[in-house]
């Protein structure tokens, strides 16, 4: 019995390294996008326009508080003309 409790705790914890693992990382994504949108001098406006969303729902994706969808994803490194290997990886392909 003693092993289960141990094992549920273990997996608990590998699922909350996990989950802060890619926060971290949607908000790297989303940090790159935003300097690329500056470097292209469009506003939030603009670029949501641009995806078919609301201002606020690009904030909040462009931010990190919410990820993307792989659409919106490639919609916007065609935008901001960047490569996804440069985005994902910090390499051009």
């Amino acid at each position: 019995m003693d092993e289960i409790v141990i094992l549920r705790q273990k997996i608990r914890a590998l699922q909350k390294e996990a989950k802060t693992l890619d926060t971290e990382k949607i908000r790297e994504y989303a940090a790159k996008f935003k300097q690329a949108r500056r470097d292209q001098n469009l506003n939030q406006e603009q670029a949501a326009d641009y995806l078919l969303i609301s201002r606020p729902q690009f904030s909040n994706m462009e931010t990190g508080r919410y990820g993307m969808t792989l659409s919106n994803f490639v919609k916007l490194c065609e935008l901001y003309k960047l490569s996804a290997d440069d985005v994902l990886w910090g390499k051009s392909a």
